[in-house]
């Protein structure tokens, strides 16, 4: 559905609630400062609001779940490196962001860049750094990030059976897809209606606290109703 929005000055909070209530989605935003909104926008979606929203306060909008996105403004980096070690250019960002980052014994530290970013959200310049390295990463809890080889992550997969009790699984399938790692996947065992998931262990867990949150009993109203017969002629 199409929406117009003229918030003339209203907290961010209380536009992302109203938007959420017309659309029938969460947005979340959970940094301490709430601008106050004054942009006006017409005959747009409620993506194409927040979107514009995020654009015009310097923020990143990220898909949680089906029903929840959440609104932030995450570290930003500037580096600039010539022929640099990868693990000094991940130190970098790790300082800037204030995050956590692990290197793995199988990541060849020899590895050399030469980038130059500026004002990138940390995780996008992480993303760019270990894949053209030929890496990835794994995020655990605690801001703990994990760099990785390929070879390594198939490794800490680990493959696991979830039973729903309310939801038909293919429906399921495709929305816990935004759930998985880049590589977990899941099948869906028609006969049972289970889940047959395979992730990183972390992950795995975001995913099983997401299905539980879908798997819920659709709610049910009782409708009583009482026929009466009677006849004109006895009237």
């Amino acid at each position: 559905a199409l929406m117009n929005l003229e918030p003339n000055g209203k907290p961010l909070v209380m536009l992302l609630m109203w938007i959420g209530r017309r659309a029938g989605i969460t947005v979340v935003y959970n940094e301490a400062d709430q601008p106050l909104v004054t942009m006006r926008l017409v005959n747009v979606t409620w993506q194409e609001a927040v979107e514009q929203i995020a654009a015009r306060y310097d923020m990143v909008l990220e898909k949680r779940s089906e029903r929840i996105w959440e609104l932030s403004r995450p570290p930003r980096v500037r580096m600039k490196f010539q022929d640099a070690q990868l693990t000094v250019v991940l130190q970098s960002l790790a300082n800037q962001a204030s995050v956590n980052i692990v290197i793995s014994d199988d990541v060849d530290s020899s590895r050399r860049l030469t980038m130059t970013l500026n004002g990138v959200p940390w995780k996008e310049a992480l993303n760019v750094i270990v894949r053209s390295t030929g890496y990835t990463f794994i995020e655990h809890n605690y801001n703990i990030i994990r760099v990785v080889s390929k070879e390594n992550v198939q490794k800490d997969l680990q493959t696991r059976i979830y039973a729903l009790n309310y939801t038909d699984g293919a429906e399921v399938v495709t929305s816990i897809a935004v759930a998985l790692s880049d590589d977990g996947k899941v099948v869906h065992d028609v006969r049972t209606n289970t889940l047959i998931i395979t992730d990183t262990p972390d992950n795995y867990d975001s995913t099983i606290a997401f299905l539980n949150a879908l798997d819920q009993r659709t709610r049910e109203v009782q409708i009583d109703m009482k026929f009466i017969e009677y006849s004109t002629t006895e009237a």
